[in-house]
């Protein structure tokens, strides 16, 4: 299981990888037995850190921050472009402010990966 998390007593549920039976997914989800509807950070950000990670850290890969935990990268993907992009992991969610005009216009690097997806469309249908 690979996970991407900088901080020792929380994780982010940014990107995950790993097989379907990895072992830390089935601790992890024994940890939600304890569920609490009130606290939803808690479920997922804390428990499996505290009950499964620290005590049991050969169960994950630990990646450092190339996943998309650290705060940069938001301002990578959407105040400005980053030529450098297909080397960073993260790949952002869409957004209602894009469109298949808009993308065209807007000097982001969430807008060039959408250029990308829309041009390889555009030449598989030709």
């Amino acid at each position: 299981m690979t996970i991407d998390f900088e901080s020792q007593n929380t994780l982010g549920s940014q990107v995950l990888i790993g097989h379907k039976n990895a072992r830390f997914l089935r601790l992890c989800y024994e940890t939600f037995r304890d569920y609490d509807p009130t606290k939803w950070y808690v479920n997922i950000g804390e428990r499996p850190v505290l009950n499964v990670i620290n005590k049991q850290p050969h169960l994950i890969h630990r990646m450092d921050g190339q996943f998309g935990v650290r705060p940069n990268v938001c301002h990578m993907l959407y105040a400005i472009y980053d030529k450098n992009w297909r080397n960073s992991y993260p790949k952002p969610p869409a957004f209602n402010a894009y469109n298949e005009t808009t993308v065209w216009t807007v000097d982001t690097t969430f807008s060039y990966m959408c250029r990308d997806v829309l041009q390889f469309e555009q030449n598989v249908l030709k």
